[in-house]
């Protein structure tokens, strides 16, 4: 129960074999090390570490191993760490053996190799919150994460994956018969090489994933064995291509709902759906290059409300195929086809077609009638559907929701703003033309006829 304070740098190997909180001091706590672990805590004890740098010295050190039975609370901590050239798992963390809960929030993985995170076995639940994976790397699969069987669940919060790297199925996450939650995660510019970025093995366990984007990566995005109650909805993919579909999934009770596919690259279909009792609804697919959007070996799976890029792309017998099949335009606010997710704005704008237009079944979070695509129905962002400027008209319908004189109801004039949100200023807008208008000889903001 006791606590250390950690402010210099420290060029040691801790093993802890007590409950202790470890705190360090501002950024001067810094551990060096070049044993095989940094930090080993011994098993069943609980550890809470606060405001640490674990850094290796050569070539070969893990950053945290814990033993059975142990459990870790890692807070606003930097790894450093890795493996080079022995042959192992968990560069960063690993928990090989029936551990207790693991709790990382603000913590950093920099460059971490070796699967930077290895779970294996565990009994206590992992929660990841505002947790950074920085050009972390793996040989196989599990670039960033690698978890396998036990009676526990992976739950990530707002996790962000920059330009993590792997190889086959599961090039950045690898999860087998462990409950899974992704919301709120970011995957920006993965390297999937011959493979794709998730891959999910069900055998019971269930798999979330909500609110979420993967942009620009080198192969597929998600690809699962048999899953039950796989959800994935309100997120985006956006670009990559390699030799996988975008999402391959294959179970029972799936539903792929208010999801954005925009611009893939691959030869694959966009999504691929296999198995019993699944729902395909409220989809968006633009500009992409696959010869199919959906292609489905499915038995009383629902196909309804998707804009699709046209007529003939999808492949497969479905019920209630009520879709909307056209290539025009869904009129997003901001997309280039460059592989930068930073320069896009992939919401509708206030006059897309994709608004109201989804499953009059499903809800936006304001109670109005679902979008199409991933800003629309339950797991879209609330502050899309809010009226910050209390103009009437939500994010989504608003083409400036921080100002409550600019909406699609206000009169159009002339002073060089867009006020009635149809993309024409002053006198470009015929709207202008219906007032009668005079000259303004002494600048008071009078025409004469009303001086």
């Amino acid at each position: 129960g006791d606590t250390i304070t950690l402010d210099e740098t420290l060029t040691d190997t801790l093993v802890i074999e007590k409950d202790l909180t470890i705190q360090g001091i501002d950024d001067d706590a810094i551990l060096r090390s070049s044993s095989l672990s940094a930090i080993t805590i011994a098993a069943n004890r609980t550890v809470v570490i606060q405001n640490i740098r674990v850094e290796r010295i050569g070539c070969d050190t893990r950053g945290i191993e814990l033993e059975e039975g142990a459990s870790l609370s890692l807070t606003d901590s930097t790894l450093a760490t890795g493996f080079e050239t022995f042959n192992q798992e968990g560069g960063g963390i690993s928990a090989p053996s029936r551990v207790g809960d693991i709790t990382l929030e603000r913590v950093t993985f920099e460059g971490v190799s070796a699967v930077p995170l290895f779970l294996y076995d565990s009994v206590g639940d992992v929660t990841l919150t505002d947790v950074l994976f920085d050009h972390t790397r793996a040989n196989e699969g599990g670039g960033a994460i690698k978890a396998l069987q036990g009676e526990f669940s992976l739950t990530m919060n707002r996790v962000t994956f920059d330009h993590v790297s792997g190889s086959g199925t599961g090039s950045v996450i690898t999860v087998s018969a462990v409950n899974l939650i992704c919301d709120g995660c970011v995957f920006h510019a993965p390297f999937a090489e011959f493979g794709t970025v998730i891959y999910f093995s069900g055998n019971n366990a269930t798999f979330q994933f909500l609110n979420s984007t993967v942009c620009g990566a080198e192969g597929g995005a998600i690809q699962t064995g048999y899953a039950q109650g796989l959800v994935i909805s309100g997120s985006t993919f956006v670009g990559g291509g390699g030799f996988y579909p975008q999402v391959e999934a294959g179970g029972v009770s799936i539903v792929v709902q208010n999801n954005s596919f925009i611009g893939f690259g691959g030869p694959e279909q966009v999504l691929e759906v296999s198995g019993d009792a699944n729902t395909i609804e409220n989809n968006l697919f633009w500009s992409n290059d696959a010869p199919y959007d959906v292609v489905a070996t499915p038995v009383n799976t629902v196909l309804s409300y998707n804009w699709l890029q046209g007529s003939n792309r999808v492949q497969g017998v479905f019920t209630n195929a009520t879709n909307i099949e056209t290539g025009a335009n869904p009129m997003l606010r901001a997309w280039t086809d460059d592989g930068d997710c930073s320069n896009d704005s992939l919401y509708p704008a206030w006059n897309s077609p994709l608004i109201d237009a989804g499953s009059p079944g499903i809800l936006d979070p304001d109670g109005s009638r679902s979008d199409i695509g991933g800003a629309g129905g339950p797991y879209a962002e609330p502050f899309l559907h809010a009226d910050q400027d209390g103009d009437g008209y939500t994010a989504v319908q608003d083409c400036n929701d921080d100002n409550g004189g600019l909406a699609p109801n206000q009169p159009e004039i002339c002073d060089g703003i867009d006020n009635d949100c149809d993309e024409f200023v002053d006198d470009l807008d015929d709207s202008v033309w219906s007032y009668p208008w005079y000259p303004d000889c002494d600048l008071d903001g009078w025409g004469w006829w009303y001086d």
